[in-house]
């Protein structure tokens, strides 16, 4: 049972510097008329769930419960104009098997999910609003709660990190949009962020980290551009790409997907076409493609590779490489134990199943090597 305690924290906002969820046109949801038809509400955040429509969107508040999904289907039966569901006072669910089931039907239905100013949502309640395809949530004071479940004997924390009895959470994460890391990261954060009889209200740089909101409105967005050794990477998903050379200001062929890797040293931006906007990134310098090629040269051996969390590397000469290291695909180390001898380089890490880049490096000559582990 995922019911929150409700009690209320101030909560200091993390700085403009922390990182920001991408800025787009097409961030926006269909609220029309709410700010009026919500004084004639009188939000009751222990009631049961329920909805009231108001031509394009809906205003919910309540205890999610077993009569929920039967609620939501109404809702998409009933009112095909709504695209908009707006969480103003939910505290969580009484049943969570019923809660994720009238999630997926709203994640199905392809809702936007706006979290108002003044809003608030907690517990089950998180896990419904990330069924949004688009997710918008004003600034306010605690918006958002997070906490372990309980099911009356055990807490989540009881059970060992891969235990069966996470699993039903991180597969609702997946079949929502998250990656399988993304979904693991983000229940893991939950169930240790407070226990079952507390609460965690999320930072704004958390919004960010764990994808509660998707994207801020702007008329004009600016278009930003992440880069991790010779990848560059779009911050903004699902939209049309475009990279160019800013040297020569031409587009480059078949370059139109998020990531771009270049084949020479340069400067590069990607232009961007959304819906009812598009724009052009600042260009970014890449600089190390040709001493990647020349350290590809080297007669490396990687193996095995998938592995089970230990790689060797031989090389033909003795010391060949000084420093290695491990990352994640979002540019995290990943910790690691290495042993070296005159031509071999063992490597220990312990991290989640995925893809990693094994990263080595002698001088001014690095190698990057794609690794997977089982």
């Amino acid at each position: 049972m995922r019911v929150v305690i409700l009690f209320f924290c101030l909560l200091i906002l993390c700085s403009p510097s922390q990182a920001q969820v991408p800025e787009s046109c097409a961030c926006g949801v269909d609220t029309l008329g709410y700010s009026s038809f919500v004084q004639s509400l009188n939000p009751n955040e222990n009631a049961n769930f329920q909805f009231h429509v108001h031509q394009s969107f809906a205003v919910a508040y309540g205890v999610i419960g077993s009569g929920t999904p039967s609620d939501v289907q109404n809702l998409i039966d009933n009112h095909p104009d709504v695209s908009t569901i707006v969480m103003l006072a939910c505290p969580g669910s009484e049943d969570d098997q019923a809660n994720l089931l009238a999630a997926t039907r709203i994640y199905e239905q392809g809702y936007k999910m706006f979290l108002p100013l003044n809003g608030w949502i907690a517990s089950g309640a998180t896990d419904m609003f990330l069924a949004g395809s688009t997710r918008v949530v004003e600034l306010t004071d605690d918006p958002v709660g997070v906490h372990s479940w309980s099911d009356g004997i055990n807490e989540a924390t009881d059970f060992p990190v891969g235990h069966p009895n996470h699993q039903p959470y991180i597969d609702y994460y997946i079949s929502v949009g998250f990656s399988e890391q993304e979904a693991a990261d983000f229940y893991y954060f939950t169930i240790n962020a407070a226990p079952a009889q507390g609460i965690h209200w999320m930072t704004e740089s958390e919004l960010d980290q764990y994808q509660i909101r998707t994207c801020r409105y702007a008329d004009n967005p600016t278009y930003a551009v992440t880069q991790n050794g010779n990848t560059l990477t779009a911050e903004l998903a699902g939209v049309e790409y475009q990279w160019i050379d800013c040297n020569t200001n031409q587009a480059i062929p078949g370059a139109t997907q998020q990531n771009f890797v270049p084949a020479s040293n340069g400067e590069y931006a990607v232009m961007i076409k959304e819906q009812d906007c598009e724009g052009v990134s600042a260009c970014l310098e890449v600089a190390s493609v040709d001493l990647e090629l020349r350290a590809s040269e080297l007669d490396l051996l990687v193996f095995p590779n998938p592995s089970e969390g230990q790689i060797k590397v031989e090389f033909p000469c003795e010391n060949c490489f000084l420093e290695s290291s491990v990352w994640d695909l979002k540019g995290n180390r990943v910790a690691a134990s290495v042993i070296q001898t005159n031509k071999q380089l063992i490597l220990d890490f312990d991290a989640a199943p995925g893809l990693y880049i094994l990263q080595l490096q002698s001088g001014d000559s690095v190698s990057r090597v794609p690794i997977i582990k089982q």
